[in-house]
């Protein structure tokens, strides 16, 4: 079972959408050669998103997480886990959006 099927069993009320955006400003700095320049499998730097979202009362309430540096081929196809991050980042945006949820006058 994938994370994010694991989210929709404890927290069916929330969805998470994760986003992969080319980030052509990153530098790699790692002790390895540059995954860019691999001539056979060339890997390219990306910032991923992690979105919580819910509808309270009809209104659309939202919180994020993003982590950088996350390489993958160009156009796909991306870590669905997200380098083994994925169960971080989502506990993180469901926490934000916990918080966001508490600060609004939308209640259940």
């Amino acid at each position: 079972m994938t994370t994010l099927e694991q989210t929709r069993h404890f927290r069916s009320d929330v969805a998470i959408t994760v986003s992969w955006e080319y980030d052509p400003e990153f530098i790699w700095d790692g002790d390895m050669e540059d995954p860019e320049l691999d001539p056979i499998k060339p890997l390219s730097p990306h910032d991923v998103t992690v979105t919580a979202s819910i509808i309270r009362r009809g209104v659309l309430i939202q919180d994020s997480v993003y982590l950088g540096g996350c390489y993958a081929p160009l156009d796909g196809p991306y870590d669905e886990e997200v380098n083994g991050y994925l169960p971080q980042l989502i506990d993180d945006a469901i926490q934000f959006l916990d918080l966001k949820l508490k600060e609004t006058i939308i209640q259940p």
